[in-house]
């Protein structure tokens, strides 16, 4: 009886080891804020369905999927800590891996992913819009005017590259007090 509680101990210890990852530092979701703050990198690894349904509202958060993230490392900073989180942590480890082996010094996964973070009543996003180019209407205002004889799907804008250049076809300028492209800011 003694050996059959040894054994059953043992297996006991065996399984809880073999599910868990000792060498990837885990974050607690009350520390991430603070963390950020001070310069760590928030990487979400969820699939884009899951980022677009409820999303971590978090500044500065990357959304690369864990599909996509051996293509991607180069998005991520090495030279500060980073922070790899999605539903529940188990995808987070297999990245934090990931960056341990691409050289990626101080990497941790979120514990409880973003089950965790809804439980602590921490900030998301419902509806998160998808990070695509969207075209721009046929008719697109400019400096007042409409944009005429635009066909569906073309998109305009109101300035070429270089300031003061029209390209819309109503061929009119915004005025730079608008702050609308053709002003020469964010060109």
């Amino acid at each position: 009886m003694k050996t059959f509680f040894y054994v059953i101990l043992l297996l006991g210890f065996a399984t809880t080891a073999w599910g868990q990852d000792l060498d990837v530092a885990t974050i607690e979701v009350t520390q991430v804020a603070a963390e950020v703050e001070m310069g760590a990198t928030f990487v979400d690894v969820r699939e884009s369905p899951e980022v677009t349904d409820l999303a971590y509202d978090l500044p500065g958060t990357l959304h690369i999927p864990l599909s996509e993230l051996p293509g991607r490392l180069a998005e991520i900073p090495s030279d500060r800590p980073v922070i790899l989180a999605c539903r529940s942590g188990r995808r987070s480890v297999q990245a934090a891996k990931l960056l341990q082996e691409n050289g990626y010094a101080t990497v941790s996964s979120l514990a409880g992913g973003i089950i965790a973070w809804q439980a602590a009543a921490l900030p998301v996003r419902q509806g998160y819009p998808t990070l695509e180019k969207k075209e721009a209407a046929p008719s697109m205002s400019c400096g007042g005017h409409q944009g005429k004889g635009m066909g569906k799907g073309q998109s305009a804008s109101c300035c070429s590259k270089k300031s003061g250049e029209s390209t819309a076809s109503c061929g009119k300028q915004s005025s730079a007090a608008k702050g609308s492209c053709c002003s020469g800011k964010n060109q």
